[in-house]
C-alpha cells in the first residue's frame, strides 16, 4: 500500500520537475528570442534606409 503511494508521489514529482524545467527554459529563452527578433528588425530597417 505505502509503496504504491510512494511510487505515485515519485511519478507526480517527476512530472512536476519536468514541467518546472520546461517553464524555466521557456523563461530563459524568451528574452533571447526577443533580442534576435529586434536585431533582425534593426538590420531590415538599416537595409531599407541604405
Amino acid at each position: 500500500m505505502w509503496v504504491r503511494i510512494y511510487n505515485f508521489i515519485q511519478k507526480k514529482r517527476y512530472i512536476q520537475t519536468v514541467y518546472i524545467v520546461m517553464v524555466l527554459e521557456a523563461l530563459l529563452m524568451e528574452p533571447r528570442f526577443k533580442f534576435i527578433k529586434q536585431e533582425e528588425v534593426f538590420r531590415d530597417g538599416k537595409a531599407g534606409d541604405v
